[in-house]
């Protein structure tokens, strides 16, 4: 006997079809949670990675901060350095008590007389020393940076001398006097007046020394 099939054809499509629609579903719906979870994923990461990068841009921030603080300390410390050894030199160069050894060499006494006497010992900028004037103590200061030697200076000493004289006669024998030091470079004189009621010459000069041949 032949089995009787009592379900439509119509009605099993429809359960076919709709079996197919709910699976279809469903696994969109796994597929738009799975794109949901790496989305998510991925804008951690990116957060992440946004955060590392402002970390690393800081922290060379405050490298490059401090490479500068040091670079500037260290240039500080070599321009204190140089001046330290500029100040030693100047310091042991020509002694003011040897001006006066020069001088009273130089003087007659009755003849010439100081009203103000002054004792300068002064620095200026040389590349090297065949830059200097050669009338001063040439100093090459070590630059601190692998050179031998850095910037040069020139000490210059000197004198200004004013007071008066007895006669023009008195004062070419004091110049004269003074030329024939050895210490002695060059002998200026400024400007001379007679002062006829005082019967004296007034005399501005200035003297320059050798500190090389003082300090030998």
């Amino acid at each position: 006997m032949a089995e009787i099939d009592l379900i439509p054809t119509d009605y099993r499509n429809r359960v076919v079809i709709f079996g197919w629609g709910r699976r279809l579903i469903l696994s969109f719906t796994v597929f738009a949670l799975l794109c949901a979870a790496l989305y998510v994923a991925l804008e951690v990461a990116n957060r992440k990675l946004v955060d590392d990068v402002a970390v690393l841009q800081s922290s060379q921030q405050a490298v490059a901060q401090g490479r500068d603080a040091l670079r500037e300390i260290t240039e500080k410390r070599d321009d204190y350095r140089r001046q330290w050894e500029l100040l030693s030199h100047l310091r042991n160069s020509t002694a003011a008590s040897r001006m006066f050894v020069i001088v009273d060499r130089a003087i007659t006494p009755g003849d010439i007389w100081f009203l103000d006497w002054e004792f300068k010992r002064t620095g200026t900028v040389a590349g090297s020393p065949s830059d200097s004037s050669g009338t001063g103590y040439f100093i090459a200061l070590s630059d601190n940076r692998g050179q031998q030697d850095g910037e040069g200076w020139e000490i210059n000493t000197g004198m200004t001398i004013k007071g008066q004289a007895s006669d023009h006669s008195a004062l070419s024998r004091f110049v004269r006097r003074l030329y024939e030091q050895p210490e002695v470079d060059d002998v200026r004189i400024l400007n001379t007046s007679r002062v006829t009621t005082a019967g004296v010459v007034n005399f501005d000069m200035v003297v320059t020394v050798n500190s090389e041949q003082v300090a030998s």
